[in-house]
């Protein structure tokens, strides 16, 4: 096994541990700061940033400069939160979306370890076409879901809190 797989398995390791882990940690927390990341969606969007932020960092360390890395980060923060508004439905087939993207992305780096640049060109493309495709069924979906709850709330709807969230669900 070469080093690259190691660090592979080691990166995801601590990704999968700090992700399960950190919903039992939260107590830790003093008092305050627990109430505020409890019942403030805006200090619960100002986390979520501030983690996607580090982990573009480790997932892709070429990134030098300090905006293109924020950029990023922004954008990818942004079909988050279009991501989480909507249907149920759509959000798992854009799940599973993402995951055939994953997967033929990591064909594609399995194809030039193994010197086939045809097979990985094509397999980068079948991933970039899925993804596309799902930022396509993210918005429609968004759109969809922004629609339905408008037409739900009808006069009380309040878009920064449709976008961002609340602290508690009306249908549980």
């Amino acid at each position: 096994m070469s080093s690259f797989d190691i660090t592979t398995y080691q990166k995801g390791m601590l990704w999968i541990w700090l992700a399960v882990s950190g919903n039992f940690i939260s107590e830790t927390l003093g008092c305050r700061t627990q109430k505020l990341l409890s019942n403030n969606m805006l200090a619960k969007q100002i986390v979520t940033f501030a983690i996607l932020y580090f982990v573009t960092g480790f997932v892709n360390p070429n990134i030098h400069n300090p905006f293109e890395h924020f950029k990023l980060s922004f954008i990818v923060w942004i079909f988050f939160i279009l991501f989480t508004k909507m249907h149920l439905s759509t959000t798992i087939i854009s799940f599973c979306l993402v995951c055939v993207s994953y997967i033929l992305n990591e064909y594609a780096v399995h194809y030039e370890k193994e010197n086939k640049p045809e097979s990985a060109t094509q397999m980068k493309n079948y991933s970039k076409l899925v993804l596309k495709c799902n930022m396509i069924l993210i918005c429609i979906g968004f759109g969809a879901y922004l629609l339905y709850e408008y037409k739900d709330y009808k006069t009380k709807f309040n878009f920064v809190k449709f976008l961002f969230g609340s602290p508690s669900c009306k249908h549980n």
